[in-house]
């Protein structure tokens, strides 16, 4: 465990070793928190420092130019530690469930461990604390975790740089161009491309942290269970980012008084869970009005629910699959502005202009969309339908030797969630 925090502290510095004092300090400070929250005080406290920590890094210049305020010299210049989104909601969710008397406190080398575990560290999964800590850290090793773990992260590896690299090579040139003249065909290929970048991209990424770490035998929580084939929202949030959703249930809407104290409790609750998780991901309008169109959409599920109306299975899917890519474009627009031009653009015909995309590239893009729709999972592949062969091994072991050399091919893009 000593170890792994070593390198894990390596890994983080590696990025700029001029936040590990942040990290120290944030670390530190929790656990002494976690000393005395029982008190209700404490954990206020507890709370307000580490959603201070994050608002001052992420939020700052964004609430100064939101109200056209003057800002102070560097402001505008700050740069967020990486995965301090993460590394906030995490020790958030531990010291609450001491609160709550759900947990116990641990010693101050596995809290470290907890929060600092290298493969999650960055962009998540959003571990909870009893997922490693409660259990047996590590299992015993085993050549069998070690062959699936490998196998997972070479999928990981497939989804990043060969499809959402491949559909990212589309979408940027889309949304960069001047989306007051997009064609209707660019802007029907980008939200569609985009919808599969961000997808692949990011459960990429979580079957690459949960394949490492299942090497060295600790077993991350999934993240993801083929949303775009949710029958409705409130399933597609079952199923997209799932750690998040719990997390976002569990300390936020439950917490504003959730499904317990009436409808109109219940909707207020649900709007303002998902503006916050809008917001979480970045300071920019866009990710509030994406959160708010969550919101809105799940409240119309829930009520479509209370009534007793039922959808056929097929419709809801199609419904779905819809709200999600259109809201989608606010995720990914650089302004509220850009992306009222762009949802435009996709009911607005006009044959005269030149298409950017091709035939073939919207092939690729549909072909992509298919495999994220109907699966297979990640999971259910490695853990359910995998056995182990020797032609399997060297194919795999190929495969990750081309990945290798695509990596190092050309100039790769970070992952998406690397950002927030």
């Amino acid at each position: 465990m000593a170890f792994l925090i070593f390198v894990s502290l390596i890994f983080y510095g590696w990025w700029d070793y001029r936040f590990l004092p942040f990290l120290f300090l944030t670390l530190s400070i929790n656990w002494l928190f976690s000393i005395f929250v029982e008190r209700r005080i404490t954990l206020v406290l507890a709370i307000v420092f580490n959603v201070g920590m994050l608002g001052y890094y992420k939020y700052t210049a964004f609430i100064f130019n939101l109200f056209h305020w003057s800002a102070p010299e560097g402001v505008s210049s700050l740069v967020a530690p990486l995965a301090i989104s993460f590394v906030t909601f995490e020790q958030i969710s531990y010291l609450v469930d001491l609160h709550r008397k759900q947990s116990k406190r641990y010693p101050l080398i596995e809290y470290i461990f907890y929060i600092t575990f290298f493969p999650k560290l960055v962009a998540g999964p959003i571990v909870r604390h009893y997922e490693i800590l409660t259990k047996p850290i590590f299992r015993v090793f085993s050549m069998e975790d070690v062959g699936r773990g490998l196998t997972l992260f070479c999928l990981g590896l497939l989804k990043k740089v060969v499809i959402a690299q491949g559909l990212g090579d589309i979408v940027d040139p889309i949304f960069a161009s001047n989306l007051v003249h997009l064609s209707m065909k660019d802007a029907w290929a980008g939200m569609l491309a985009f919808s599969g970048q961000l997808y692949f991209d990011f459960s990429g990424y979580s079957d690459m942290a949960i394949g490492i770490a299942l090497t060295l035998g600790v077993k991350l929580p999934f993240n993801f269970n083929t949303p775009y084939g949710a029958a409705s929202i409130q399933d597609f949030w079952r199923r997209w980012h799932m750690t998040l959703s719990r997390f976002l249930r569990d300390y936020v809407y439950i917490s504003l008084g959730g499904s317990r104290k009436g409808l109109w409790r219940q909707i207020l609750a649900t709007n303002v869970t998902m503006v916050l998780g809008g917001l979480w991901h970045g300071a920019n309008l866009t990710f509030v009005v994406w959160g708010a169109i969550h919101g809105l959409c799940l409240t119309v599920n829930q009520l479509f629910n209370k009534s007793g109306l039922t959808l056929p299975k097929g419709l809801g899917k199609v419904l779905t699959l819809s709200v999600v890519m259109l809201a989608w474009v606010f995720f990914r627009c650089q302004s509220i502005h850009d992306a009222f031009h762009y949802c435009s653009s996709l009911f607005h015909f006009n044959g005269s202009e030149l298409a950017m995309v091709k035939s073939k590239q919207f092939l690729l893009i549909l072909l992509a969309l298919a495999i994220a729709i109907f699966g297979p999972t990640s999971q259910g592949l490695v853990f359910e339908k995998l056995q182990p062969k020797r032609l399997l091994a060297m194919g795999l072991g190929t495969a990750y030797f081309i990945f290798i050399l695509l990596i190092g091919d050309g100039q790769q893009k970070e992952f998406i969630y690397f950002q927030f």
